[in-house]
């Protein structure tokens, strides 16, 4: 802890990606270790079932970590997956709806919770970092390569 390890260990696996030209980067975090993905701008990535039905359960849990429209669209989404007229379509739908959301629950927790390790995943995700937004955060990446003397430019 606190060596920096898994900063570095990370840096090295985004340099592999750009080097062999991948346009996005697919991992499973667990849930001890979604904050530190979404660090280096990995996204959520939700497209099993199960997978978004405990990301629900979890932002709906813990309501001491989020704002009233946070809750609110996830009641919203959960109310549309347990209802039986959804179609499989649609329940896929909800899938891309709940990675959007628990995108925006983790940003939520980086900006307004003084310590985001008190509000604890309790399952892990699907989790991808494109091509696209290390471009966009290229400043942000160039800055970490400098810091640990990586001769690597994006």
């Amino acid at each position: 802890r606190g060596g920096r390890i898994g900063e570095l260990l990370r840096l090295t696996s985004i340099i592999e990606f750009l080097e062999n030209q991948k346009n996005k980067f697919s991992i499973y975090s667990k849930e001890t270790a979604i904050m530190f993905h979404s660090k280096y701008k990995f996204e959520p990535d939700i497209f099993q079932f199960l997978h978004r039905d405990k990301m629900l359960k979890t932002i709906l849990k813990n309501k001491d970590c989020k704002d009233e429209k946070i809750i609110e669209r996830a009641t919203q989404i959960t109310k549309k997956v347990n209802d039986k007229m959804t179609s499989e379509e649609e329940q896929r739908n909800l899938c891309r709806e709940t990675s959007v959301l628990a995108k925006d629950y983790i940003d939520y927790l980086m900006k307004n919770v003084e310590d985001p390790k008190s509000c604890q995943f309790e399952y892990g995700i699907d989790m991808v970092l494109t091509k696209e937004k290390v471009l966009e955060n290229k400043d942000f990446f160039n800055e970490l390569f400098k810091k640990h003397g990586i001769d690597y430019t994006i």
